[in-house]
C-alpha cells in the first residue's frame, strides 16, 4: 500500500516537500533533487499525511496537497500524481532558475558564521569556477591534500566534480569521505 507523505522544515515548521511512496521513502534522502537536498540539509520532520492508499489514490491526494500549497512554494519540480522524473522536469531541475530557488531559500549564515552566500554564487552563477584551488581533508586519517581545481580534487579521491562543488558550496558535508574549501 501507499502513503502521502510531506517534509516540513525544522527552522520554520513549513512544508517544503510533498511526496507519495511505499517502505521507508518518506525518510530517504536518495534520489531527491538539489533543491530539496539545499533545504532539508537544515532539518526536517516527516509527516504521513494519508496512510494505506491504493498508488492511483496517493497520486491524485498529492497532486491535490501540491495544488493547495503552491508548486512554487515547495521544492517539488513537478505539480504531482504521475510519479517519477519527467524530461521537462529533469531540464528544469537543471535550469539556473532552479539553482537560484535553492539559493533563494536556503539561509547560508549558520554555514561557519561567514558570508557563504558570495562563495555561493562564486561557483554556481560565475564562469570558472572550476578553476580555483581546492583543499582536501581526509576525514578518517584528517590528512589534507592541494588541487589546482575542483577537477583535479574529484579524481583524487576517485569522486565526482558535482560532489566537490556540493561540499565547497554547502549542499553536502562531504564527498568520498572528504571535505574541501576553496584556497
Amino acid at each position: 500500500m501507499n502513503y502521502v507523505y510531506s517534509h516540513i522544515r525544522k527552522d520554520n515548521e513549513k512544508c517544503f516537500y510533498i511526496g507519495k511512496g511505499t517502505g521507508n521513502r518518506a525518510w530517504s534522502t536518495y534520489s531527491r533533487n538539489r533543491h530539496w537536498s539545499f533545504v532539508a540539509n537544515k532539518g526536517y520532520d516527516v509527516s504521513i499525511l494519508v496512510n494505506n492508499v491504493s498508488e492511483e489514490k496517493a497520486l491524485e491526494i498529492e497532486k491535490s496537497f501540491i495544488e493547495q500549497i503552491g508548486l512554487e512554494n515547495l521544492t517539488n519540480y513537478k505539480e504531482g500524481g504521475t510519479g517519477g522524473f519527467t524530461k521537462e522536469a529533469r531540464k528544469k531541475a537543471s535550469s539556473k532558475e532552479s539553482r537560484e530557488k535553492a539559493y533563494l531559500s536556503t539561509d547560508w549564515s549558520i554555514y561557519k558564521g561567514i558570508k557563504v552566500v558570495d562563495r555561493y554564487k562564486d561557483y554556481q552563477f560565475k564562469n570558472g569556477h572550476r578553476s580555483k584551488p581546492v583543499q582536501g581533508t581526509n576525514m578518517t586519517t584528517g590528512e589534507t591534500f592541494a588541487a589546482r581545481n575542483m577537477t583535479e580534487a574529484a579524481k583524487m579521491v576517485d569522486g565526482t566534480l558535482g560532489g566537490v562543488s556540493d561540499v565547497i558550496c554547502g549542499g553536502r558535508k562531504s564527498h568520498r569521505n572528504h571535505t574541501f574549501k576553496k584556497i
